[in-house]
């Protein structure tokens, strides 16, 4: 299954260069081993930031955007880890490939 997300610039910055590994996400989706997090840049107001030099949004909906796509390698639920509230679940994460 596909998620999409959004993300503010720093951390995707971060997932990118391999740094954060993680996702610390609410658990109001059914995640599991093997998803694909489909994460969208978005400024600190939640919008998507658009990236004139990088394509005219017309060309398609990731097109000017910045987006990174990981996969779900486990999922930690709250309920069963202390110090992390029962509604969220911390995601061990790595870049996704496209075959």
């Amino acid at each position: 299954m596909i998620h999409d997300l959004k993300i503010r610039t720093q951390w995707l910055a971060r997932v990118k260069s391999g740094e954060k590994r993680f996702e610390l996400r609410k658990h109001d989706r059914d995640y599991q081993v093997g998803d694909v997090l489909h994460l969208t840049e978005v400024n600190d107001f939640g919008s998507p930031i658009f990236y004139p030099e990088s394509g005219d949004e017309s060309e398609g909906p990731d097109r000017g955007h910045n987006t990174f796509d990981v996969r779900v390698l486990h999922v930690l639920d709250g309920r069963q880890a202390d110090g992390i509230d029962d509604d969220y679940c911390l995601l061990s994460i790595a870049p996704a490939s496209h075959e």
